[in-house]
C-alpha cells in the first residue's frame, strides 16, 4: 500500500481561508467608509486624486524638509514596484487603509515612474497626524497623569527608525527614562506637559497617545469576536493541547515610576484550551487578557 503525503488537514484548510480572508478585507473599505479616506490611527484624511504635477511638487517639499510623506495608490503595489520606487529615492514603510502608504523621501521619483507606480495621491506627514485628541485638548485619563502632573504616554516611531535613532531623539527634548521595544518600534514614556510641542515635532514620530488603562479581565468579550472559540469546536477542533507557549512582555523594574499594570513579564505553560472548563479555568488562559 502507498502512502499519501503532502494532504493538508481540513482544519488547516479552514484557518488559511479565514486568515486570507482577513487579510484581503483589510484593504477593502468597511460598511459607511469610502476609497476617498485614509485611516490613520489618530483620525481619517481626505484624500482626493492629485495631479502628477502636484504629486511631485509635494514629494519635493517633503524631501526638502526632511519629512516624511502619505501616499495613496490606485492598486496595492507588487513587490517590483516598491523596490523601482525605492531605488529612485521614496521607499513605502507602514500600509495604512485603504490603498495608502507613509513613505520616506529622500529623492523624488521621475513623473514616469510616479504615474507606473500608481500614485494618486500625496501629502505631508504633518504633526496633526502625530498627536491624539486626548493629548491635543488635554483630557487626559486619571491612570495617565503621575502623581507630580508628569503625563505618560506610549510613542510609536515610523517602522525604519532605530533603537538608537529614537532613543537619541527622546533625550534631545529632555526624555531620559524610555521604555522602547525594539520589535515594534515603540516607547512608553514620562514628560512634562510643557514639551508636548517638542515631542510632536519630532519628525520620527509616527503617532502619540496616552498609555492605554491597565489591562483588565477582556479575554470572554475578545475570544467570541477573534472567532477562537469556533475554531476550538468540531470540526475544527484546534486547541493547541500539548503545546508550550512563552509569552514576553517588556518589563520594568519594581521600582518604575509607571504606573501597576502597564508592564510585566510573564510565562505560560499552556495546557490546551480545554483548561478554561477547569475549576480555576483563567489561570490557563490569563485573566488579565494576556495568556
Amino acid at each position: 500500500m502507498h502512502k499519501i503525503s503532502g494532504l493538508v488537514p481540513l482544519s488547516w484548510l479552514v484557518v488559511a481561508i479565514i486568515l486570507v480572508s482577513t487579510i484581503a478585507s483589510a484593504a477593502v473599505p468597511r460598511d459607511g467608509d469610502s476609497w476617498e479616506y485614509i485611516k490613520l490611527k489618530t483620525g481619517d484624511v481626505i484624500a482626493s486624486e492629485k495631479s502628477i504635477s502636484d504629486i511631485e511638487q509635494i514629494l519635493i517639499d517633503a524631501k526638502n524638509q526632511d519629512e516624511y510623506v502619505i501616499l495613496r495608490l490606485s492598486n496595492i503595489p507588487t513587490y517590483s514596484t516598491r523596490q523601482t520606487l525605492e531605488s529612485f529615492g521614496l521607499k513605502l514603510l507602514d500600509y495604512i487603509p485603504y490603498r495608502a502608504w507613509i513613505a520616506d523621501v529622500s529623492d523624488v521619483p521621475p513623473s514616469n515612474e510616479i504615474q507606473n507606480a500608481g500614485i494618486v495621491w500625496a501629502g505631508p506627514y504633518t504633526s496633526e497626524y502625530r498627536i491624539y485628541d486626548t493629548l491635543a485638548t488635554g483630557n487626559f485619563d486619571s491612570w495617565a497623569v503621575a502623581p507630580d502632573g508628569d503625563l505618560w504616554a506610549t510613542i510609536a516611531f515610523h517602522s525604519e527608525v532605530d533603537s538608537a535613532t529614537a532613543i537619541t531623539d527622546l533625550q534631545s527634548i529632555s526624555i531620559f527614562d524610555s521604555n522602547f521595544i525594539s520589535l515594534i518600534g515603540t516607547a512608553t514614556v514620562e514628560f512634562e506637559p510643557a514639551i508636548l510641542d517638542d515631542l510632536i515635532g519630532l519628525k520620527t514620530v509616527q503617532w502619540i497617545d496616552q498609555v492605554q488603562a491597565p489591562i483588565g479581565n477582556v479575554m470572554d468579550r475578545v475570544r467570541p469576536e477573534i472567532g477562537a472559540d469556533i475554531i476550538h469546536e468540531i470540526p475544527y477542533g484546534l486547541k493547541g493541547s500539548g503545546v508550550n507557549v512563552l509569552v514576553l512582555e517588556s518589563k520594568r523594574s519594581a521600582s518604575t515610576v509607571f504606573p501597576p499594570g502597564l508592564f510585566g513579564c510573564r510565562t505560560v505553560t499552556s495546557t490546551g484550551v480545554g483548561a478554561r472548563n477547569s475549576s480555576t479555568p483563567k489561570e490557563a488562559w490569563g485573566e488579565d487578557g494576556r495568556g
